[in-house]
């Protein structure tokens, strides 16, 4: 089910190759597949750098394509033609600095992981990770 989403992404992308909402659209459709396949298969993907990496990225940068698609289609709104790109700077700004936190956590968990002794800096990570998750989606449904 999902590959016809992406189909149909793809499709209308490869007909509409110089409209943004159409790339957008075509965006929105690979991140939320990968998101998908990448929650539904969960104890593969976080054992696995290599696909844990995408999913996070995608995982954050739904709900903002979502809102840039929704800025754009069926017609741009009207703060999104005066200053397209202070909007989409606006929206893409506090996932982006998320993303960033996020990873930067991640790499001091896998750093301490590998030291035992240090096992009460682990959990405070942990915390740090679960909180930022967690933070996320809150702010994303705000």
């Amino acid at each position: 089910m999902q590959f016809v989403i992406l189909a149909i992404g793809a499709t209308v992308f490869w007909r509409r190759a110089g409209d943004v909402s159409a790339g957008i659209f075509f965006a929105l459709c690979t991140v939320t597949v990968i998101a998908f396949i990448g929650t539904f298969h969960w104890p593969y993907v976080v054992t696995a750098p290599v696909l844990l990496v995408p999913y996070v990225v995608c995982a954050i940068l739904q709900p903002p394509l979502t809102l840039h698609f929704h800025a754009l289609f069926p017609r741009a709104l009207g703060i999104f033609r005066l200053r397209p790109i202070v909007v989409a700077i606006a929206i893409y700004l506090l996932p982006a600095v998320w993303l960033g936190a996020v990873f930067v956590t991640a790499y001091r968990i896998f750093q301490l992981h590998a030291e035992p002794d240090r096992l009460d800096e682990l959990r405070e990570a942990l915390q740090a990770i679960a909180w930022l998750s967690w933070s996320y989606w809150g702010v994303c449904g705000a």
